[in-house]
């Protein structure tokens, strides 16, 4: 029997440990109590992936050697890889008892406190174990995670490079020294470390998933996903990298991929912060706004000043017609928003404020904490001979609002004046307004699959000289494209209706109405006016012949019809108070809104109490047939802080009169700029009674509205606003006088076309 355990450990040294296992098996059914025996099983059964039977053999040892600090170190490493690591800082402690001078003792008792989220203690016990130390690797490594843990990354690559140097084959170093670099925004670098961790080890689900990150953070996100899917088929129990799946999922549209991702990560770690946050996101995805709301409160439990959740609480309230709660809201993001806090995304906030100035302080606080990475190094740009080169960036070139106001001037360009190159990255379409699109410009390059960086280089390439961003802060953008500088003049224009709060973009389009003279203020970007409106139109835009019967559409024959197909979320209490109280002085009047998700018809009917029966709902329609449901109503009544835009524009096509109400910002002044333009500036109003006074007026006065309706009408498509060909001649001016400004040594500022 004493000749086995001998046997056992040659068997052990060897690799072969299932062969060793069973003899160090053998030999202490006989020896139960030999503790050098009870070690090595347990040491064993570690290498061998098998924590929880190496504990009990190694704490039975532990007893039975009292003053063995090596056993304790060893289980000190056993607790950590079980995850009980106040039992392993124990253990370490119990080593340190016995032998202060053991290095790898205070190595363990740093990871132990680690994991306890006592990162400044950690730092000083891993320091110790380096002064005992110094050629230890690993130790150097365990160093530059805890800097890493502690927000000190260049630090922390510091020590991953010690470790490096004195093992460069370590793969945990140069899986954590790649973690550095991408936060270092150094992502080439990063790859190419992590890279060789993977030639080391392919299986490394670690540096898959690390390699995920990277590749995410350079907006490679089929590539990114691909990393972590691999990751986790090689390990399907890795929080970070299913968070991180189901937040690239929920920002590439598969919310329903998002959701399980995010719920296997939340299985795993159940107070994981960024997972209930990305799930928050998901869920409104899907339109479960109930859930989301929970989701949120979840994360605000968590941390009770998280960026982005209140606003997004309130979105959520909004978009059901929830509004208990919804007052308390709105005041804490404006609190926060005032003392600097991201407290909610870009369009949530917007929905809740028209002050342009507290807008302009929450855009730049929302810019700051997406932390934009810096221009590509040294930047030049080179301008060809011929046509100015202009760049529209976007992701809704297909079946989209954006896509449908700009089709028709893509086409309208002079190619004598300007080149026009459409930058695509909505992913892939067949729709017919993308094929317009593709052939309405000179060149049409579809670059969903290349990160922020690629694009910008690409455009310098391109000897683009106006980069023009369609998106701005909305869904789908990609607005590092822009901070890395993809032209020399950028601008901001008709996706999103505001300031993006960003030092990278250079102007907005708009006009005298939407942000008149004096209000400069509300705007981090340089402003160019445009004569007349700032939207652009189609002028081939489609309506459907036929008119569907009111009786279609369930809408009483003979009632005054007002109607907002504005989405639901743009529909506060104050402005819902103002059509109720509508509704009661015209007792002829009824009230058609647009239904777009399972809650807001019933909390509207159960907001209007008595009135309920006057509220009358409709779905989507495909978007001729919808444009032509608006000859069925006698007025639309326009939504404060958020105006219609596309859709008070496709009102006003089909001949129905949009009353609108002015608000302080660009987003809370769009109708105003339609009408005004349309000679229709008596349907604004500056004030809430007076916006009630009108509608009443206009409900009651059935021969007023036809006159108003008679002369949108004999304007039609000859009117200036749907002239998409002088409306392009506007465009092609600013974007020469802004160009010439450059050339002229002139840094950008507000310019007026005439």
């Amino acid at each position: 029997m004493t000749a086995l355990l001998p046997q056992a450990y040659a068997l052990h040294q060897q690799g072969r440990l299932a062969d060793a296992q069973g003899l160090y098996v053998q030999f202490l059914r006989a020896e139960p109590r030999h503790a050098q025996a009870l070690q090595l099983a347990g040491i064993c059964a570690m290498q061998a992936g098998a924590p929880a039977r190496a504990e009990p053999l190694l704490r039975k040892a532990a007893r039975l050697a009292p003053q063995d600090a090596g056993l304790r170190i060893n289980l000190a490493a056993c607790c950590m890889a079980l995850g009980r690591h106040a039992d392993a800082l124990a253990a370490a402690d119990a080593a340190i008892a016995l032998d202060s001078n053991l290095a790898q003792a205070h190595a363990n008792r740093a990871n132990a406190l680690r994991r306890l989220n006592r990162a400044e203690d950690a730092l000083a016990a891993i320091d110790r174990a380096i002064a005992l130390q110094p050629a230890l690797a690993q130790a150097h490594s365990n160093r530059g995670s805890v800097l890493h843990d502690l927000g000190r990354p260049q630090e922390a690559l510091a020590a991953f490079d010690q470790s490096l140097a004195l093992q460069p084959d370590l793969a945990e170093a140069l899986v954590n020294r790649g973690q550095a670099l991408r936060l270092l925004d150094r992502l080439e670098e990063a790859l190419a470390s992590l890279d060789r961790a993977l030639a080391l080890n392919p299986q490394d689900a670690e540096a898959h998933a690390a390699r995920g990150l990277a590749l995410h953070a350079q907006g490679r996100w089929p590539d990114a996903l691909a990393a972590l899917e691999s990751a986790l088929r090689i390990n399907p129990r890795q929080p970070e990298a299913l968070r991180q799946q189901g937040a690239m999922l929920s920002m590439l549209g598969r919310a329903a991929e998002a959701l399980s991702a995010l719920d296997r990560a939340i299985a795993l770690e159940p107070d994981a912060l960024a997972a209930h946050y990305f799930r928050a996101n998901a869920l409104l995805e899907l339109g479960r706004m109930p859930d989301a709301i929970a989701a949120c409160r979840r994360v605000l439990a968590l941390q009770p000043g998280h960026h982005f959740t209140r606003g997004r609480i309130a979105h959520a309230m909004l978009r059901m017609a929830r509004w208990d709660g919804l007052a308390e809201e709105c005041a804490a993001i404006v609190t926060d928003i005032r003392a600097g806090i991201p407290a909610a995304l870009a369009l949530d906030l917007m929905g809740i404020t028209t002050d342009r100035l507290l807008l302009r302080q929450g855009m730049q606080a929302f810019t700051t904490a997406l932390a934009p990475p810096p221009p590509l190094a040294a930047p030049s740009f080179q301008d060809a001979p011929g046509p100015l080169r202009i760049g529209y960036f976007s992701s809704d070139l297909h079946n989209h609002a954006v896509a449908a106001l700009m089709a028709g001037v893509f086409e309208a360009h002079d190619r004598a004046r300007v080149q026009v190159t459409a930058y695509s990255f909505g992913g892939a379409s067949d729709h017919a307004q993308r094929r317009r699109i593709m052939a309405g410009v000179d060149r049409f390059l579809d670059v969903t699959a290349d990160d922020p960086a690629a694009i910008a280089r690409r455009a310098r390439a391109d000897g683009i000289s106006i980069a023009i961003d369609l998106n701005g802060y909305t869904q789908g953008c990609r607005y590092a494209i822009f901070a890395h500088r993809a032209a020399p003049l950028q601008v901001n224009y008709l996706g999103f209706p505001g300031t993006m709060g960003a030092g990278f973009m250079d102007y907005i389009i708009a006009d005298a109405t939407t942000i008149p003279p004096g209000a400069e203020d509300g705007y981090t970007e340089a402003v160019i006016r445009l004569p007349g409106c700032y939207q652009a139109n189609d002028a081939a835009r489609a309506i459907a012949d036929e008119t569907p019967t009111r009786a279609a559409l369930g809408l009483p024959e003979d009632a005054v019809v007002l109607c907002c197909h504005n989405n639901g979320w743009k529909i506060t209490p104050e402005v819902f108070a103002i059509w109720l109280r509508v509704l009661r002085a015209v007792p002829r009047a009824v009230l058609w809104l647009l239904e777009d998700n399972p809650w807001i018809a019933a909390n509207l009917r159960r907001a209007a109490g008595s009135e309920a029966g006057r509220l009358h709902f409709t779905g989507r329609v495909p978007p001729a047939e919808y444009m032509a449901r608006f000859r069925a109503a006698d007025l639309f009544l326009d939504t404060l802080p958020y105006n219609a835009g596309a859709t008070a524009s496709d009102a006003l096509r089909a001949g129905l009169p949009v009353v609108t109400r002015l608000g302080d910002a660009f987003a809370g002044r769009m109708a105003a700029s339609l009408l005004r333009h349309l000679g229709l500036p008596e349907l604004v109003t500056d004030s809430a009674e007076a916006h009630e006074a009108l509608i009443i007026a206009l409900a009651q006065d059935d021969a007023r509205r036809a006159a108003l309706r008679d002369r949108l009408v004999a304007a039609g498509s000859a009117a200036s606003l749907f002239d998409t060909t002088r409306f392009t001649r506007h465009l092609e001016a600013a974007f020469t006088t802004i160009h010439d400004r450059r050339l002229a040594g002139l840094a950008p500022g507000c310019v007026d076309i005439v």
